[in-house]
């Protein structure tokens, strides 16, 4: 089972009607703090609705603080786990990705591989097809789980906010061009992906 994510040029924006500054001290440092008023405000902007949290509502109940937010949770784990900030970088590389353009194709910059390149040309008929299997992301193990045969609704709320993602990046740096974002969603067998190609 899968989903396109078809994009295209142009982006909604939000926008301001005033901005104005104040100064005030903290310590020793003076700061600027920027305040805008809003003339339009954008009711669309929640995206898909979280899943499901059993460890992030773990960690929030063990600090007894129903404000702990999801970002206290990633520094709580982060933390405990002794994370190195490469893991960090690698993520935004996977939900932000860079991109190389090699003869009209547009593959993801991290897994391009010029003989595989090579191979699929070979083996395949058309540019979307090598542009779709050599931007294949597989994601299965990331939704693992010890208790169940994996989190199906992390999956579908990651995957989706991936594909919004992916969508938004690649109409920022190829405004000219349209493409086509896959996700594949196999929840009886646990296959989980997501993948590009260019709408021909």
């Amino acid at each position: 089972q899968g989903s396109d994510y078809q994009c295209g040029a142009g982006r909604n924006g939000l926008f301001w009607e005033t901005c104005g500054s104040s100064t005030f001290s903290m310590g020793d440092t003076e700061m600027k703090e920027l305040v805008c008023e809003a003339s339009a405000m954008r009711t669309d902007l929640e995206g898909p609705p979280l899943p499901n949290l059993p460890d992030y509502q773990a960690w929030r109940d063990a600090n007894h603080k129903k404000e702990f937010s999801l970002t206290d949770y990633i520094y709580g784990i982060w933390r405990q786990h002794k994370l190195h900030p490469d893991f960090f970088v690698g993520l935004i590389e996977l939900m932000w990705p860079k991109f190389v353009e090699v003869d009209n194709r547009i593959f993801l910059k991290q897994t391009f591989s010029p003989a595989r390149c090579e191979q699929l040309r070979a083996d395949l008929n058309s540019d979307e097809e090598i542009e779709y299997w050599m931007n294949l992301t597989v994601l299965d193990a990331l939704f693992e789980s010890s208790t169940e045969d994996f989190y199906s609704e992390h999956a579908e709320y990651v995957l989706s906010s991936m594909a919004e993602m992916w969508t938004w990046r690649l109409r920022e740096m190829f405004p000219n061009k349209k493409f086509i974002v896959s996700v594949i969603k196999d929840f009886e067998r646990g296959d989980f992906g997501i993948t590009f190609s260019q709408a021909r």
